[in-house]
């Protein structure tokens, strides 16, 4: 019960120094009735962001608060990163807060979503923050989806029920080429199950040019995290696999490969 209390406590201060309105976001999850019209939070950098009270507050929380890419990524400066599953924006905005010179694209392919990912784009306009209306996968196609549990974060083709909607995806390689083969310091893949399609996809060309990735691994009935954990020793990286969140891995070349966090 004390530990309960330390940590929702704990919680409440991480809340407290990053957002001037934190009491709207921290204490939403308790309102019976949440809203889904999209919410201003503003923060205390001058800046703000958008989320859907009904929708958004696991996004906010697991990152802004137990901040699960932390053990990983809270000192590192990756300049060039590929935010694959965009959402809302939380990861990149996280990684702004820490590095503001970095350069992000963010894709994401849920429309409703990626309506609140463009406002939020708006509120950091001035950095170097790009977002595509489309996600990534091994090939072009438009696929039926689900929003599971009223959560637009989880929103995947391999759900079984939840509010019917439609993604667009497009080819890893054919994307890679169009933005110029850029070097990519950190690619960061979440989107409900596809990462197995994407690592699958990528071109031996792209994968020299990436230095780390950050994977949230979703279990298949037809796929095994063995096959991810395989794809990318097989291209000369290092896993990790989280303590905060054992779903989420992290990569790492073996060129530069430092000691397990």
């Amino acid at each position: 019960m004390k530990s309960a209390i330390v940590r929702k406590l704990a919680s409440l201060q991480k809340y407290r120094r990053l957002f001037i309105d934190w009491r709207t976001v921290a204490f939403m999850r308790y309102r019976q009735e949440k809203p889904a019209e999209p919410t201003r939070l503003r923060m205390r950098n001058g800046k703000a962001i958008w989320f859907r009270p009904r929708f958004d507050p696991v996004a906010l929380g697991e990152i802004f608060v137990a901040e699960s890419y932390g053990e990983f990524l809270l000192t590192a400066t990756p300049k060039r990163i590929w935010d694959i599953g965009g959402n809302i924006g939380c990861f990149a905005i996280w990684m702004l807060l820490r590095n503001p010179g970095a350069q992000i694209t963010s894709f994401e392919p849920c429309e409703d979503t990626f309506d609140i990912l463009t406002k939020n784009r708006e509120e950091w306009k001035d950095c170097a923050w790009d977002i595509r209306p489309f996600g990534l996968s091994d090939r072009d196609e438009t696929v039926s989806a689900f929003v599971p549990f009223e959560s637009y974060g989880q929103t995947s083709r391999h759900a079984a029920n939840g509010i019917p909607t439609q993604l667009t995806l497009r080819n890893i390689a054919t994307v890679w080429a169009e933005e110029g083969r850029p070097d990519i310091d950190l690619l960061k893949i979440d989107c409900e199950g596809d990462e197995y399609e994407i690592l699958a996809a990528i071109p031996d060309e792209m994968w020299k040019s990436v230095s780390a990735l950050v994977i949230e691994v979703h279990p298949r009935m037809d796929k095994s995290p063995d096959e991810l954990k395989s794809r990318l020793e097989a291209h000369g990286f290092c896993v990790v696999v989280g303590h905060i969140n054992s779903d989420l891995w992290f990569a790492e070349a073996r060129s530069s490969a430092k000691s397990p966090p």
